[in-house]
């Protein structure tokens, strides 16, 4: 895996709050540990003074591999999902933080997210079911992941 694709599913993870401020000090203080020539990156993130610094630091180095961290994580997100460690609206959260953070995600990834949280207001409003917008939810994760 690229530096710069590990650096970007750890930024969409903190987005997405499945890793804290101090999970990300832990991470790049172990990448700096054993590595013969570290990135500056990681003492930067290492040495931050909080999360939203941290985050900073990790958008600053660009959109590259902006999509497959975005699959990455969403499928990371998933897992949880059918284990039933989160919710169908905690989902749709983490998927919209992504996507607003993101700046050349994949348009089907971008529309699909913007539908998908359209979906949970109607839902949240009594407009519509929930089991349909799963349902997509699902076929979504599986698309991404092949």
């Amino acid at each position: 895996m690229s530096a710069l694709l590990d650096y970007k599913i750890k930024e969409f993870e903190a987005l997405c709050a499945m890793i804290s401020y101090d999970d990300l000090v832990i991470w790049a203080d172990d990448k700096i540990r054993f590595s013969d020539d570290p990135d500056g990156i990681l003492f930067e993130l290492s040495l931050a003074k909080t999360l939203h610094e941290q985050l900073s630091i990790l958008s600053s180095l660009g959109e590259q591999d902006e999509n497959e961290a975005f699959k990455q994580v969403a499928y990371q997100i998933f897992i949880s999902y059918k284990q039933d460690e989160i919710q169908f609206f905690d989902v749709v959260n983490k998927l919209h933080a992504m996507n607003i953070n993101s700046t050349a995600l994949d348009s089907s990834y971008r529309d699909f997210c913007i539908w998908i949280s359209d979906e949970a207001w109607l839902i949240s409003d009594g407009v519509k079911g929930l089991k349909p917008a799963e349902e997509e939810l699902i076929r979504f994760f599986f698309g991404i992941k092949t």
